[in-house]
């Protein structure tokens, strides 16, 4: 036998800093990996045969000759990445296949081929977001037995990152939820120099709850981050089956509304070792502003004061919700045909309010003397002491009778006649003077 078998494991550029992006619209997990966070374990499996033979036809040719060497065995980087196995010789040839981190959740590391198909691993996605990891693999085939050196072993990434940022129309407000919708959660990816996963199986549900919430800024952001590196999903590459969709759970500043938005996105490619960018819009909710004015009737040549009524709000549809609130508003007055305005009031308009929110009565009911009116009985708004009261109309004769003040000027009273009570009506005034 040769010398004692070294790897040196090594990681290609993909997660983490090549993108793919797509609309949609606690470093406790395995964020994305690089040189610099290299997991501190790997299993290896290594297969020789004669020389004169090559992967994969040594395994799955008609007369196969592989014959397994290392079995997922775990190779430290604490031990210089070093092993107790040898270099077969000169007269064999080696192929190396290598998956990180040794003992994933989710992942068998070798399972044998069956007659005319190459060994693999298998892989399911953790439910929980926290306990994907970024799954390393990496093959070096046909290596000549007689090496004698460090065999350096090219780790590549074998899944999907999936991300989310704010797209460019996106209203401010929180993110707490997101869902990935029945994408597929397990496959297998065999032993080969450059392997594609298959057998992909089990759709199912992935969930990312955000605590605390994200935040979509105001003003908008775009690009700014939704899930964390280490919230990022790590999802199996694939062609997304029919019914795979994106729901996130989102609630709006304006109106503090959770709503639930939907995007669809059966069809579309998961590439291995990419991260998948999908930007947040939520061009799906409308808001909608509404300013109403109603205005009093014409003035007489006397002037007068009349009531003049603004409503102003902001109605807000989407996201399985409907929702109105106030909005601001503020007047402003012109007095040359609409040429200039100003949002000074003329002085002739008294009592005018200038701005409100939502809905306002811009001016109060008064009495006779032009005072806002601030208690239903009469004696008890200032300055107003009743002197008498008399029947002005009525629309029968003799419906009623005796027309008065009460003597404690606190009520008017009248009479009427039991020989002539019958449906009407009357208009009775109390006054301030004789007259």
């Amino acid at each position: 036998a040769g010398e004692q078998l070294y790897l040196h494991a090594l990681i290609t550029d993909g997660i983490g800093q090549d993108t793919n992006g797509q609309s949609a619209g606690a470093a406790t997990k395995a964020a994305p990996v690089d040189n610099a966070t290299m997991y501190d374990e790997m299993a290896v499996t290594a297969f020789i045969y004669p020389a004169t033979h090559s992967w994969p036809t040594a395994y799955t040719g008609g007369s196969p000759s592989a014959q397994r060497y290392m079995s997922a065995v775990k190779v430290k980087k604490s031990e210089a990445w070093s092993t107790t196995y040898h270099w077969p010789g000169a007269s064999k040839r080696i192929s190396f296949f290598a998956a990180a981190p040794y003992g994933s959740g989710g992942l068998t590391a070798f399972n044998d081929g069956t007659p005319g198909t190459l060994p693999y691993l298998s892989y399911t996605v953790p439910a929980n977001v926290a306990d994907q990891k970024d799954l390393l693999v990496a093959a070096s085939t046909d290596r000549p037995g007689n090496s004698n050196a460090a065999e350096p072993l090219t780790m590549k990434h074998a899944l999907t990152a999936v991300r989310f940022v704010t797209g460019d129309d996106m209203l401010a407000g929180k993110v707490s939820k997101i869902t990935l919708k029945n994408v597929y959660g397990t496959g297998r990816l065999p032993m080969q120099a450059a392997p594609a996963w298959y057998s992909l199986s089990g759709a199912r549900n992935f969930e990312l709850t955000l605590s605390p919430e994200a935040t979509a800024p105001d003003p908008q952001v775009p690009n700014t981050p939704l899930t964390t590196a280490a919230a990022t999903f790590m999802m199996l590459p694939q062609t997304l089956p029919s019914g795979a969709q994106i729901e996130v759970k989102y609630t709006d500043k304006l109106t503090n509304t959770q709503r639930t938005l939907t995007a669809n996105i059966a069809g579309k490619t998961w590439p291995m070792g990419k991260t998948v960018v999908y930007r947040i819009s939520t061009s799906s909710i409308s808001v909608t502003s509404t300013l109403e004015v109603t205005g009093p009737e014409e003035y007489l040549y006397k002037g007068g004061r009349k009531t003049y009524t603004v409503k102003s709000y902001a109605s807000v549809s989407g996201g399985g919700s409907t929702t109105n609130v106030p909005i601001a508003w503020e007047a402003e007055f012109s007095e040359d045909g609409e040429v200039n305005w100003s949002a000074n009031s003329p002085a002739w308009l008294t009592d005018f309010s200038k701005e409100g929110s939502g809905n306002t009565v811009l001016t109060p009911f008064i009495n006779y003397l032009g005072n806002s009116i601030t208690d239903p009985y009469i004696y008890n708004d200032p300055d107003c002491r009743p002197y008498g009261c008399k029947l002005i109309w009525q629309g029968e004769k003799d419906l009623m009778t005796d027309v008065a003040l009460s003597a404690d000027q606190a009520y008017s009273e009248f009479s009427v006649n039991r020989t002539t009570i019958h449906q009407g009506n009357a208009v009775v005034a109390v006054y301030n003077s004789h007259n």
